[in-house]
This record gives structure tokens, C-alpha cells and sequence, in this order.
């Protein structure tokens, strides 16, 4: 199960590795990311054979903030991956758009 983590801070990027891998997961399984504008390309030449299958998303970011590429995945063709917000962004109206806008969970 391939897993896209998309943070701008590398330390959580690397909190978020460790806990994925205490939990089984191996390096092939994890791909990282600090940038909204290349999460697109990766998930456009992501191998057939191991397909993205949840992705991991901060809401500040650079580039499109999370919120906005949330939107953006939920209207293409990435629509079916899952995905789960990771972020310190609390305001209860930004939590309600993206749960409104598709995202499965908000932490």
C-alpha cells in the first residue's frame, strides 16, 4: 500500500515515517513530499503496480494550501484516494470544508 505524505516540515514528515513504519510499513511504501505543486506529477507517475492509496496532508503547505488541493483531488481523476488531514489547523470552519470536500479524517 503505497502512502503519500504531503508536509512541509520535515520533522513531522519524519515523525509521521516512524510511526507509519512501527506499524509495519516499509521505506517502498512511503513517499514523501513538502510541496503541493509536484503532489499531481507524483500521483500521475506513480507505477500501475503500486498505485497511491491514501495520502497524508498538512493543511500549510506551499503552494496550494491542503484545503485547496483537497478540492482539487476531489474534483479529478484522484477522487477515490483517501484522504486524511494531519495538521495543526483548528479553526472549526476550515475543519467543516474539508470534511465537506471530502477528507475522511481530520487530525
Amino acid at each position: 500500500m503505497a502512502i503519500l505524505i504531503v508536509d512541509d516540515s520535515a520533522t513531522m514528515r519524519l515523525m509521521i515515517e516512524k510511526e507509519l513504519k512501527r506499524l509495519g510499513y516499509h521505506d517502498n511504501d512511503l513517499i514523501m513530499c513538502n510541496d503541493s505543486r509536484v503532489v499531481l506529477q507524483i500521483l500521475r507517475t506513480q507505477p500501475a503496480a503500486s498505485p497511491i492509496q491514501l495520502i497524508l496532508l498538512d493543511w500549510h503547505i506551499p503552494g496550494m494550501n491542503g484545503f485547496e488541493l483537497l478540492r482539487l483531488l476531489k474534483k479529478g481523476h484522484f477522487k477515490d484516494i483517501p484522504v486524511i488531514m494531519l495538521t495543526v489547523e483548528q479553526k472549526k470552519e476550515n475543519i467543516m470544508k474539508a470534511i465537506h470536500c471530502g477528507c475522511r479524517l481530520y487530525y
